[in-house]
Order: C-alpha cells, then structure tokens, then sequence
C-alpha cells in the first residue's frame, strides 16, 4: 500500500504537520517511494550514495530523528573533525534510538565498528530491524540496557520533555512494573574489544548526569577517548560543569547546534 502524502496530512496534529510535510517533499523530490504497513513507514534511502533500508514508526518522533540526523545532518561537524582518520573506527552510540545515527556514521566510514546502546524495548526492536537489513552482524553491537556509572536498577522517567520515543529517560529507583539495567562505558568497551574510542556520542536523555556526578569513574574512558559529542539536557546538568570537567582531561570543548563537541587536538 503506496503512503499518500495528501491523505493522511488531514490526520496529522498541528504541531507535527511542518516537520512530516519536510520529510515527504524530501523523500518525494528524491524518487523514493513510501510503504506503509502496520504503522511503519518502508523505504530505500541514499547516504552518501549508499541505498538504505530505513524502517520509521508513523506515530511519533521517529520522521523527527531522521530529518534532524539525514537531512539537517547535525553529525557533519563530528565526521569533518574525524575524516583524516586512516584506521577504523570505534565508536560508541549511546542512545542508539533506532539506528539512524549508526547507517549515518556507516555510510561515512565503512570499516568503523559501532556499539550501541539503548534501553528502550520499542526503540530496540526498530534498531535490530534498521541495522540488520543494511549492515554486516560483525559492524556493530547492541546492548539492551541503559548507560550509568555503575551497575544497578533503573526505571522509567514519569515526565521528560514531551515523552517521545526520542525523549525516553531512565532514572534511579525500581518499579514493579518495568525496570531497566544498566551498563557502564567500561563494560561496552570490554566487552566490544575497544582498546580505546574515536567517538563517543551521547544523548541519553539526562543520564550524562550520572556520568558527570561521578567523574572519577568516567574519566577513566573519557581518557582513552578521542572525540566526544554530546547532548546536554541542561535541566540535569551544567553545560558549564561538563566543559570544565572535559577540559582537565585535555579536550578542547564547543558548540555546535545542540551538541557539545569535545575532541583533542593531538
């Protein structure tokens, strides 16, 4: 069943109607047909001239991810700071979403191997089916779990921003009802045979703040660390604590959109 622009821009929510209008014209200029089934959206997308298999959820912040990492492309600046880098990569993808991010930095490098790392079960499963149809198994891992400095229980934020997919957050204490576990950075790197990280990316919805208030233990990867891009959610953290806490490890810090990108000159 072909997904008619014209027929569900009478459905959509005022709020949603710009962005979804974007993502059609886009795909629409490009040739790109739409499939819809069981409210996922199927189709083909080039990335640097490499077709993709993309899956989005129709109901969501999913169109929203995507323009924000394919079409506005707030990773260039990251791929420009790292593109006179010979050797494969070893990235850390910490709110993996549902992939996006990951076919990105793909598609830029080829040989990099990616760890991904995302708690929410809707989002993983939209994850395994976007990296499985378009990547190698030996590329990447996923770990199911949510990032903290230590190991413990998690539970769901009641309220985060507009409690989107994208906007799913964790925070200490237990729920009978669903619970999260947790993995540290020195975990993923063990156990994804990472010696030491070319990126690392952030954006876990406020959970940097348990990494930053317990500096001592995440400064032991931050160290073996080359580039770090990072979401702040300021409401949780200081943009200010994070940039002098990343500067005594010899990182040169700036901003660029929402991200904080801190990379070492040598």
């Amino acid at each position: 069943l072909l997904y008619k622009a014209s027929n569900f821009f009478q459905s959509l929510r005022p709020n949603s109607i710009r962005e979804r209008k974007q993502f059609y014209n886009l795909l629409f200029k490009q040739n790109i047909t739409i499939q819809k089934y069981n409210g996922i959206l199927h189709f083909n997308y080039p990335i640097k001239g490499i077709s993709n298999y993309i899956q989005l959820r129709d109901e969501g912040s999913d169109i929203s991810i995507f323009l924000q990492i394919m079409y506005r492309e707030e990773y260039k600046t990251v791929l420009e700071l790292l593109s006179n880098q010979s050797h494969p990569l070893k990235i850390i993808d910490g709110g993996s979403n549902i992939g996006l991010t990951v076919l990105y930095f793909k598609a830029h490098f080829p040989n990099a191997v990616i760890a991904c790392i995302e708690p929410f079960q809707e989002n993983i499963i939209m994850l395994k089916e976007n990296l499985s149809n378009n990547l190698n198994k030996a590329d990447y891992y996923i770990y199911d779990k949510a990032i903290w400095y230590t190991n413990t229980i998690l539970k769901k934020k009641s309220s985060f921003r507009d409690n989107l997919p994208w906007s799913f957050a964790v925070e200490a204490g237990k729920d009978d009802r669903q619970s999260y576990h947790t993995v540290t950075l020195k975990e993923v790197m063990l156990n994804s045979n990472f010696h030491t990280i070319d990126l690392l990316k952030l954006d876990i919805e406020g959970s940097e703040a348990s990494l930053f208030e317990n500096f001592d233990s995440f400064k032991d990867v931050l160290k073996k660390t080359q580039m770090v891009a990072l979401e702040i959610h300021e409401e949780l953290t200081k943009k200010e604590t994070v940039i002098q806490s990343m500067s005594s490890l010899g990182f040169k810090c700036f901003s660029n959109g929402e991200l904080l990108i801190a990379f070492r000159s040598e």
